[in-house]
């Protein structure tokens, strides 16, 4: 959004790349925020959180809320809560995948590619 000179955010804020955050720390500072919420954590559920993400604190941070809400009523998360937040990610974000995915069938082939006709 910031990086497009089409969009109303253009360069309205520093680009930062975020690194993974080091587990050791992460999963204390995730745990502590369940416990907060009195949420009661399955065994290595933060584990799955971080491997499902990649490290990446973006998608840790959208995946923890995700299973935040996912077990809101019950106060329990467990794998099963981590994959049905994912599963609602993905569905979140399905017009931005099919946008994408027009996107790229509707762009001609890079100049030196040869186009054969079938």
């Amino acid at each position: 959004m910031v990086k497009d000179k089409r969009r109303a955010f253009y360069r309205m804020g520093r680009i930062m790349e975020l690194t993974p955050i080091p587990r050791d720390l992460f999963i204390p500072f995730i745990e502590s925020w369940f416990a907060r919420g009195e949420y009661d954590l399955s065994e290595n559920v933060v584990d799955l959180i971080l491997k499902k993400g990649r490290d990446i604190p973006y998608n840790i941070q959208r995946i923890a809320h995700n299973v935040w809400e996912e077990a809101s009523e019950s106060k329990k998360a467990g794998n099963a809560s981590v994959d049905k937040a994912i599963e609602t990610i993905v569905n979140q974000e399905s017009l931005n995948y099919e946008a994408l995915w027009d996107g790229l069938s509707q762009q001609p082939p890079p100049s030196g590619l040869v186009k054969f006709n079938m």
